[in-house]
């Protein structure tokens, strides 16, 4: 006759509680990777790419609502940026600071509310010339 509670009765369910804690924790895992993966997918973004021979000490983007504070870019470099998909509309302000003093600042683009996966990529030339791609 067997016991309800015998040694391996009692292993059995160890082995099938561990089980299922085990893939609902393999299940919340992977809900949350997807989560966060999907948050870099869906949020617009910044790129500044340094293709020039200078430095650049200090790169700053302004949004309408944002700030966007690369720091220093070393040559043939980049930094990427992402803010918030809830903006006004305005365009994107940019002031770069050279190693050499220089300073560039201009205005491109277009930023728009709720704007998903947006991608803009501000590139630094050779020549010290700013272009901006979308």
């Amino acid at each position: 006759m067997l016991m309800l509670f015998d040694s391996g009765n009692k292993l059995d369910i160890a082995n099938r509680w561990g089980s299922i804690f085990f893939k609902i924790a393999a299940g919340i895992s992977t809900v949350i990777v997807l989560m966060y993966l999907s948050y870099f997918y869906v949020s617009p973004s910044v790129t500044i790419e340094n293709r020039s021979d200078f430095v650049i000490d200090s790169a700053v983007i302004n949004l309408p609502l944002s700030r966007l504070d690369f720091g220093e870019i070393s040559t043939e470099k980049d930094n990427t940026i992402y803010y918030d998909l809830a903006q006004l509309d305005g365009q994107y302000e940019y002031q770069l600071t050279l190693n050499s003093g220089d300073i560039l600042e201009g205005k491109c683009g277009y930023v728009t509310n709720f704007e998903i996966n947006k991608r803009a990529l501000l590139i630094l030339n050779d020549i010290g010339e700013i272009s901006c791609n979308f």
